[in-house]
């Protein structure tokens, strides 16, 4: 696979970029229900998921120190 600048400069969709890091639009007018669901049931399936996200990347975060630090509870810390 080849290599990509991502900060060169490109072009999408007819517009000249600074670079090829693009985010995708999270606007109310680009998010759509599907067909008999509505808005609020959208929005909260977007918070759900990120709220999960952040959940996973918390957990990732403490096993990982967790695996470095010492063990804290024989040195009869409490709460450690």
């Amino acid at each position: 696979m080849p290599s990509v600048d991502l900060l060169s400069p490109g072009r999408i969709d007819g517009f000249d970029t600074r670079n090829r890091m693009f985010m995708a639009p999270m606007t109310r007018s680009r998010a759509r229900p599907a067909p008999g669901e509505d808005p609020e049931t959208l929005a909260d399936m977007v918070l759900a998921a990120s709220n999960e996200a952040l959940r996973a990347a918390a957990q990732a975060v403490e096993a990982k120190l967790r695996g470095q630090l010492p063990d804290l509870g024989a040195l009869g810390l409490p709460g450690m």
